[in-house]
């Protein structure tokens, strides 16, 4: 009886640390450690209001792209996008959307000689992490986007497009409570 219980407490034990252990990992696992470790660790952080007309016009710097910036955000606020940003649980992993991403920011992180952009696109609730050149891989963000919103309001606060942006989480609230 007594041999149950362990294996049992063991098997739970295992479980839980591979769970846990893959909502640590899977951010970094799907956009690269490399892209990932540069995110975390950045030495300077830059972000961009980028014009998405010119993103589906084939540009693909984020200087071809740039309406405004590159503005120096505060540490604080890099922290909370970083802190969001590695959530496994802030990402739509199991769904797939029919939409052309248009990105409207971007963060450039840079750690020595690496560089990794985010691109968001608030219209469909999708982001893209990769190198400036290289690929980059996108995911939707659903249930991190009124915090995105949040953070992106208080970092362009003159920008009336950014300001406009809708939360989507309130606004279904909003919805079924109106049914």
């Amino acid at each position: 009886m007594r041999r149950r219980w362990v294996r049992s407490a063991l098997v739970i034990a295992i479980a839980l640390t591979c769970y846990y252990s893959w909502i640590c990992y899977r951010v970094p696992a799907y956009y690269g450690f490399g892209n990932w470790w540069t995110i975390a660790r950045a030495d300077s952080v830059l972000l961009y209001r980028i014009d998405s007309l010119k993103y589906r016009e084939g540009a693909r710097s984020i200087e071809q792209m740039a309406i405004a910036g590159p503005i120096k955000p505060k540490d604080q606020w890099v922290d909370q996008v970083v802190t969001l940003l590695g959530d496994s649980r802030n990402y739509s992993w199991d769904i797939a959307k029919a939409c052309a991403m248009m990105p409207g920011v971007a963060l450039r992180f840079k750690k020595g000689e690496s560089t990794t952009d985010v691109r968001f696109c608030f219209e469909c609730r999708m982001l893209s992490i990769g190198q400036d050149s290289g690929r980059a891989k996108a995911e939707d963000f659903d249930p991190m986007n009124d915090e995105l919103i949040e953070l992106m309001k208080e970092a362009l606060p003159k920008d009336p497009v950014i300001q406009s942006l809708t939360y989507y989480h309130r606004l279904k609230q909003e919805r079924q409570r109106r049914r």
